[in-house]
């Protein structure tokens, strides 16, 4: 039988910080738990967990559908592990006990859980790889490009800044969540709000800021110098990831496709990936309308270094997402005319 979502283990200084948003969330979790979901009901409502209704899927563990609107009177985004997989089940309740704990509308929201299901949010725009990479036909804007951008970079933010005290006394502090699987398939679009999910993989910080040989699950592409070859987990590897995603949503290409295709070494000097985008070699065709357009030009150009920025080999010399948080600067600026919202 399903359950709605607790917040089971909060001390009353986090209960304090996250009340308001609990109040706003409760009302989904109510609506859900009044039905009184079974495993029947989550067949019909996936359609016998149809390939049609497949919204993402993990590479080991997991497939998610989008529950059908005829079934239930709001959208929900059901995940469903393979728990009979080793190392399933310790990713299923890695993935819930974060999910339990973080509260953030760049965060996918989780509704409730199963033995071996996650319950959580509608997601229909589905992942920003898809969005990318399924239809190249399809136009979008370097204004939704940017707000993507922007969406992710303050839920990394929130994760990598996320603190959490356990009220047992044997447990250490969190001081912060590294994502470890970071890349255009773990960013789901839910309306116009881009939201970080995929959290199977994550690690919870606690007197460090990194971990020794840790364990990730993210594409190598995606991986950071010294998490790839060293196993070495922390923020600064989510920055690296973070870079390399916007590198694909701006030229609309596989970062892997795009060195196939340089006749020279790949390089990634600050200036490279801009001195490319004007020469019109790996900007996505789409964008060169926009392109005309000086302030654009300045706001890809922008963009692009930042995302360079953020793949420095050299861990030290990456910014901080929380950075971002804590001085409040947007880091990169819209096109004139246009502002964040």
């Amino acid at each position: 039988m399903y359950r709605a979502s607790g917040f089971e283990g909060t001390d009353s200084q986090s209960e304090d910080v996250d009340l308001a948003k609990k109040r706003s969330d409760r009302g989904i979790a109510e609506r859900v738990e009044e039905l009184s979901l079974t495993w029947e009901d989550l067949e019909m409502a996936t359609d016998n967990f149809s390939d049609l209704q497949v919204l993402a899927a993990d590479a080991r563990y997991s497939r998610s559908f989008i529950a059908l609107r005829q079934v239930f009177p709001f959208l929900m985004t059901v995940k469903v592990y393979n728990l009979s997989i080793p190392g399933a089940r310790m990713a299923y309740e890695t993935e819930l006990q974060i999910l339990r704990l973080c509260q953030h509308p760049n965060i996918v929201q989780l509704v409730g859980e199963m033995k071996n299901i996650l319950i959580l949010e509608g997601l229909a725009g589905g992942t920003l790889d898809s969005l990318l990479f399924n239809d190249l036909t399809r136009k979008i804007t370097w204004d939704t490009r940017l707000k993507i951008a922007l969406d992710v970079a303050n839920g990394l933010a929130y994760l990598h800044h996320f603190t959490w005290t356990y009220k047992t006394r044997n447990r250490l502090p969190c001081k912060g969540i590294v994502h470890c699987n970071l890349s255009p398939s773990a960013v789901f679009l839910s309306g116009s709000t881009a939201k970080i999910g995929e959290l199977c993989y994550s690690m919870l910080l606690h007197n460090t800021d990194e971990i020794e040989e840790g364990k990730v699950g993210g594409a190598f592409v995606y991986l950071s110098p010294e998490c790839a070859s060293r196993g070495i987990v922390s923020c600064k590897g989510d920055v690296y990831s973070f870079g390399a995603t916007i590198v694909e949503m701006i030229v609309r290409k596989r970062i892997s496709d795009i060195i196939q295709q340089l006749k020279e070494p790949w390089t990634w000097e600050a200036d490279h990936l801009s001195d490319l985008i004007r020469q019109n070699f790996v900007t996505d065709s789409s964008l060169l309308p926009e392109l005309d357009s000086n302030s654009y030009r300045e706001s890809v150009s922008e963009l692009a270094r930042l995302a360079l920025q953020c793949m420095n080999p050299d861990a030290e010399n990456r910014p901080a997402m929380k950075d971002r948080e804590e001085t409040k600067t947007t880091w990169v600026s819209y096109p004139r005319g246009r502002r964040e919202s």
